[in-house]
């Protein structure tokens, strides 16, 4: 979606939520991003609890992924993995090659 594409949006009020968002400084529009992102994040973990009922952490964290690399090519490297490490991974240690 293209910033100017939003149809329930006048484009005065496009122009104006921008210019509110270009008078923070950086650091409070990074950190505006990133409490979005967790907000985002709180959302999509609600929906798929929302759809699928309870699960346990290491099955929503594993849901979360899969929505994630759907829609976001940046994460291709999450491809060859059937499933986000779990527990048992962490008490392993990390494995050899590994950064």
């Amino acid at each position: 979606m293209d910033y100017y594409d939003m149809e329930d949006t006048t484009l005065d009020m496009v122009d104006y939520q921008y210019r509110l968002v270009m008078k923070m400084t950086p650091q409070q529009r990074f950190k505006m991003g990133l409490e979005m992102a967790d907000e985002g994040m709180k959302l999509m973990r609600a929906g798929i609890l929302s759809d699928k009922g309870k699960l346990s952490e290491y099955e929503l964290r594993n849901e979360v992924i899969r929505r994630l690399r759907k829609y976001d090519s940046s994460l291709f490297w999450l491809d060859d993995r059937e499933t986000f490490p779990g527990p048992a991974c962490r008490q392993a240690g990390p494995s050899k090659g590994r950064d």
